[in-house]
């Protein structure tokens, strides 16, 4: 029986039967954190997620994607990045001191080209961070890549695949191969099931669009007896900068938007610069971890000051928040 998870922009169906890292008490702990907090406006003494963006390499242009975006309007930086082992050692390290929930390698680029991924994933394993989460394309997640991958310890193993048919999913997915990704998938959940391993608890997730929300039902149906859940993200047009129509529906800005992401994380790009949330400019940059803290930056004067004009009501006046694009809403939508 399937469990129906929803959270801002986002659902997710736990359709696998196993259970998950959700079924542990201190998960639910956190997640009730997660909701708590922002909502009373209660600042915890460390971001209860990072997001870590191990590299800015990709072998796809996603059409809907905030990277392919700024490449097409030549604002990206697109000199290769990776970053260096002994500065994720040292964000790692503050993140179990100091009691951070979850960490979530993603971001810029596809986490799997990073050469020490492997390694990455067990250093964080061995220092017991709760959940340990991935985000990939899938493309390169061969049989041997999934095996070392099952053995690191991730806790969960999320895969951005936006259609169930071919011709859609390359479409948007440019330059992927629909067969060659759902194989890899395929292939990693029955070597995982052949193990009998509760983790990776695997998510396939998909960019909801006007090309692609009529069959969601279709989707889901597909990758139901495949993966353990499915989630739904709705395309959103950070910083305004696709000038296509991808949404399903009409959307508007919301400039009383109060963004819970205030309390809850950060973000570390490849090159040990930290900033306010995934939308990595240099509007959002807070400082680096080479000659700062996490928890240094989580509590200064940048972030407290976005807090204080996002309570006021002020978001429309300040970067990086005016073109955001996370607090667009329905038009019929009521505000809370």
């Amino acid at each position: 029986m399937s469990e129906i998870k929803k959270y801002e922009h986002f659902t997710e169906k736990v359709v696998g039967g196993q259970g998950d890292v959700f079924d542990d008490p201190i998960f639910s702990e956190y997640r009730k954190k997660w909701i708590e907090l922002p909502d009373k406006k209660i600042l915890s003494k460390f971001p209860m997620n990072l997001d870590i963006c191990l590299t800015n390499r990709c072998n796809l242009r996603c059409v809907m994607c905030r990277r392919t975006q700024e490449i097409k309007k030549g604002i990206f930086q697109d000199t290769p990045g990776d970053m260096d082992f002994e500065i994720y050692k040292k964000i790692i390290d503050e993140v179990a001191s100091k009691g951070g929930y979850a960490v979530h390698l993603s971001g810029d680029g596809e986490p799997l080209f990073h050469k020490d991924i492997i390694k990455m994933i067990r250093y964080a394993r061995e220092k017991n961070i709760l959940d340990l989460f991935m985000h990939t394309n899938a493309t390169l997640l061969f049989e041997d890549v999934a095996a070392e991958l099952i053995d690191a310890g991730l806790t969960r193993l999320i895969i951005s695949i936006d259609s169930h048919t071919k011709d859609t999913y390359e479409s948007i997915r440019v330059g992927a191969n629909f067969d060659v990704v759902v194989k890899n998938i395929r292939t990693l959940m029955k070597m995982k099931r052949e193990k009998g391993l509760k983790y990776p608890f695997v998510r396939v997730q998909a960019v909801d669009m006007n090309n692609n929300y009529e069959v969601r039902q279709q989707y889901d149906e597909f990758f139901s007896e495949i993966v353990d859940s499915i989630g739904h993200i709705e395309y959103i047009n950070y910083n305004k900068l696709d000038e296509t129509n991808r949404a399903y529906r009409d959307r508007e800005y919301n400039n009383d938007y109060v963004c819970n992401q205030l309390w809850q994380r950060l973000c570390v790009n490849y090159d040990g610069n930290v900033y306010s949330c995934l939308i990595i400019n240099d509007d959002s940059l807070l400082g680096s971890i080479v000659d700062s803290t996490i928890s240094d930056l989580w509590l200064g004067d940048k972030m407290q000051s976005m807090r204080k004009v996002h309570l006021e009501g002020g978001i429309s006046g300040i970067l990086p928040c005016l073109k955001c694009g996370f607090q667009s809403k329905t038009v019929q939508e009521e505000v809370s």
